[in-house]
């Protein structure tokens, strides 16, 4: 899950992203400081992803979507608020 597979422009999503087999592999602190964290994120701003380094698993579904695929400013403020907690 932490292998890299490719690293290139996604072309639903429009943005280069980092891939294992069906991973998102974390780029720009997306999941975390940790590189070798590893996820999915949604439509809405829905997402899950897992960091071993820090032996997290996080989960989060919203109630109400936005347009935001990555950088969602309420999962950003969650990830940093559980990684200050653990730290």
């Amino acid at each position: 899950m932490t292998k890299e597979e490719c690293f290139r422009k996604d072309q639903v999503i429009g943005v280069r992203m980092r891939w294992s087999r069906g991973f998102i592999l974390n780029k720009a602190e997306l999941y975390g400081p940790n590189p070798d964290a590893f996820g999915h994120s949604g439509w809405g701003g829905s997402f899950g992803f897992a960091d071993s380094k820090a032996k997290l698993g996080v989960g989060y579904a919203m109630n109400q979507m936005d347009t935001n695929i990555f950088g969602d400013p309420r999962g950003v403020r969650l990830i940093n608020a559980v990684y200050e907690c653990v730290s």
